[in-house]
């Protein structure tokens, strides 16, 4: 006889008989004894096998889905390294771009400075020959470029023309 060691597993058939020799001998209805605190242990245990087949027969199914995933996670952080990296160099620019105009304000405000100070300087001399003399040519000039604006502007309304287009908005304005 084969001697068999019974083990606690839901694909028993039948109970067998639990002789000194371990026979495969099936237990008479009367020898079989029910547990149910131990039949639900090995429901519980057969459902978690099965769920576990059931991962293990998908397996290669899942392995792919993960490799799908993973791949276009991949994908997705090459995106985004690509972007931030594009994102950087803008704000390096943009970090250069000011460094510039920061430079380009602290010189015109160095530039402005001087000129203060050239202003000051200038205010604070006395009227000098030189200066005197530059200020009445500048009057002359400008009395001069007055006086020949103003003989234009007579020449320009003595046209025909010019004089007709006068009388003419004169009387729109009348109206």
């Amino acid at each position: 006889m084969v001697q068999v060691h019974q083990l606690a597993t839901p694909h028993s058939p039948t109970p067998t008989a639990n002789s000194g020799d371990q026979t495969m001998e099936p237990k008479s209805s009367a020898d079989a004894t029910v547990n149910p605190k131990q039949d639900t242990q090995h429901s519980s245990a057969f459902t978690h096998l099965a769920e576990m087949l059931t991962v293990a027969m998908d397996w290669p199914k899942n392995a792919q889905n993960f490799q799908q995933q993973i791949d276009q996670l991949t994908k997705e952080k090459d995106l985004l390294v690509k972007e931030n990296d594009r994102l950087v160099l803008g704000h390096h620019q943009l970090e250069e771009k000011n460094n510039q105009h920061t430079e380009g304000n602290k010189q015109l405000a160095k530039e402005n400075g001087q000129l203060k100070e050239q202003l000051a300087t200038v205010n604070e001399q006395p009227n000098t020959p030189e200066t005197q003399k530059l200020i009445d040519r500048l009057t002359i000039e400008n009395g001069q470029l007055k006086e020949a604006r103003e003989a234009a502007i007579e020449q320009f309304k003595a046209q025909p023309i010019v004089q007709g287009m006068i009388n003419k908005l004169v009387e729109e304005k009348k109206n």
